[in-house]
């Protein structure tokens, strides 16, 4: 052999001893135990594949390590060690060739650390690491306001909003492990949701440490403080609370306004992050606190500016039940304003306005135009601000005391003509034919333009044969269309008839108006009274004759 290869092949086998012997204190048992492993080829192990669920990854500045969690320690050497080691009923961790470690009551960091100073003190190179591979179970209990109170087996990984959503399920949750002493399995009688607190839960701890646990705070903040991480032995309470009394209220320019229940401690700091904070829009030196004076009954308000607002300062005031906190909006003439243009223009569709600025014309303007089969006789502005729903009118018309059958007869043709519909009185041939300027109105938010197709028909209906649409002929009559529709049926009020006009809704008799395109014709059917009528008409009839009898009678005798 080559003495060059020779001295390489020495100084190789040399360096891959180095890496397998511990530096000091390895006894002849521990020897033959690291010569088993590399004469076995130790694989590293085959990972767990599933766990409990988590919000997210575990913080090892946060997580405590107890009994029964499992963690892998691997030391990376020639050939590499890997050991899959649960934390003892004792709180030790015992690692091969290592020894134990004192982990439980260690944040998950401090156990990392060491885990790897006490492996360095054996091995001499090498880069070990220490993972967290399975979550430990843990047993805590919870009384109160809950639907099942008792004993539960969760996970180290869960926090205490978690265990009172596992007791309040409907059925009993499957990991429940005893109910409470006193407490029989079924569900608590004096269980009632409404009243259950979410601010005020008190979580006692095993050492003796009691925490205020706000679960609506947490998720508003993530102050996991006020959610914390379960622990062995853990007590949960819910308390009772009155939430007709014990609130406040946030309003405004904040991203969650509402009532939220009162704890003692809170501020107007605190209750505007409660509310998940102020919007963009919030005005900055107009938050308002209000609040009743009980010897008075009055209410006084306090405006406050935001940048006064942070902790410990003399503005970040203290809140009571009842008090009130309004974030004022700034004005912001930037807002998406709009009008929907339909029907016959050249470009159909949204178009932006100016609150206040825009103008009928301008809109038609930015559409294209009208196309050559626009109507502007029959053209319409309609506005949501003047919405009439379907019962309004005939609340309006029963407001009046007496309803007629003839009442009855014109609720139900504003019906079918959609006559309560939200028109703006504007005339689109005076605008844009003879070039009115007074019928230029400003557009608002949201207003709907309808630009319809020239109309060539009348709508007759009512008691005709064939009620519809008949084809318009300019300089017809009544009857004409009348006739096309198949005439009058046996229960049309013929002196009824009336003309409604397209463009303006109104009504007329036949022989006051032309027949235009696009007019209704109304055939009304006859007005059958009840018998209850007509006698209360004789009756008023009857009193009426015997008053003005009476007053005869009395002249007479006067004169005598």
């Amino acid at each position: 052999m080559n003495p060059v290869n020779a001295g390489s092949v020495s100084v190789l086998a040399l360096i891959t001893a180095l890496y397998a012997i511990p530096l000091s204190g390895q006894n002849k048992d521990q020897t033959n135990l690291l010569e088993d492993k590399t004469q076995q080829k130790i694989s590293l192990p085959s990972m767990p594949l599933a766990g409990p669920a988590l919000e997210g990854p575990i913080d090892p500045e946060k997580y405590i390590v107890g009994p029964s969690d499992v963690l892998g320690v691997n030391i990376w050497t020639v050939p590499p060690l890997s050991f899959v080691l649960t934390v003892t009923p004792e709180g030790m961790l015992i690692v091969p060739s290592v020894g134990e470690i004192e982990v439980a009551g260690l944040k998950l960091s401090v156990v990392k650390e060491r885990v790897l100073a006490e492996i360095h003190k054996k091995y001499l190179v090498g880069n070990p690491t220490v993972n967290l591979l399975d979550i430990r179970d843990i047993v805590v209990t919870i009384t109160g306001n809950v639907r099942h109170p008792g004993r539960y087996k969760m996970n180290a990984a869960q926090r205490v909003d978690r265990l009172i959503q596992e007791a309040n399920q409907v059925v009993r949750a499957s990991q429940v492990v005893l109910p409470t002493q006193g407490v029989e399995k079924d569900e608590n009688p004096n269980y009632n949701a409404a009243t259950a607190s979410k601010r005020a839960i008190v979580l006692r701890r095993r050492d003796g440490t009691t925490h205020q646990v706000d679960i609506q705070e947490f998720f508003a903040t993530k102050n996991e403080q006020r959610d914390p991480f379960l622990l062995e032995g853990d007590e949960v309470f819910v308390p009772t609370t009155d939430y007709s009394k014990n609130l406040f209220a946030v309003y405004g320019a904040v991203n969650a306004p509402g009532r939220f229940e009162y704890v003692r401690g809170d501020s107007v700091l605190g209750a505007i992050k409660l509310a998940y904070g102020a919007t963009k829009r919030a005005n900055p030196d107009s938050i308002e606190l209000v609040r009743l004076d009980p010897t008075n009954g009055r209410l006084n308000s306090t405006i406050i500016k935001a940048h006064d607002l942070y902790p410990g300062s003399s503005e970040n005031l203290p809140l009571e039940p009842g008090d009130r906190i309004l974030v004022r909006e700034k004005f912001d003439p930037r807002e998406d304003y709009r009008v929907f243009v339909e029907g016959e223009v050249r470009f159909p569709g949204i178009y932006p306005i100016t609150k206040g600025m825009t103008r009928l014309s301008t809109v038609i303007e930015q559409a294209g135009g009208f196309t050559e089969f626009a109507s502007l006789q029959s053209a319409e502005l309609l506005r949501n601000s003047v919405d009439v729903d379907e019962g309004q009118l005939n609340r309006m018309l029963r407001q009046r005391g007496n309803i007629t059958p003839e009442d009855n007869n014109y609720v139900s043709v504003e019906g079918d003509i959609q006559i309560r519909r939200n028109d703006v009185n504007v005339d689109f041939e005076k605008l844009f034919l003879a070039r009115d300027t007074t019928q230029d109105i400003l557009v608002q938010n949201d207003d709907r333009i309808i630009i319809p197709s020239v109309r060539k028909t009348v709508h007759v209906f009512g008691q005709v044969v064939t009620p519809g649409n008949v084809p318009f002929i300019p300089g017809k009559n009544v009857s004409y269309y009348v006739d096309c529709a198949g005439g009058y049926t046996e229960d049309a009020e013929k002196g009824d008839v009336a003309v409604i006009k397209w463009t303006t809704r109104q009504w007329f008799e036949p022989d006051k108006t032309a027949i235009e395109e696009g007019d209704f014709i109304w055939v009304p059917p006859v007005v059958r009274r009840p018998a209850s009528y007509w006698l209360a008409v004789i009756g008023q009839t009857t009193s009426i004759v015997s008053v003005a009898l009476s007053i005869v009678l009395l002249v007479i005798q006067l004169k005598k």
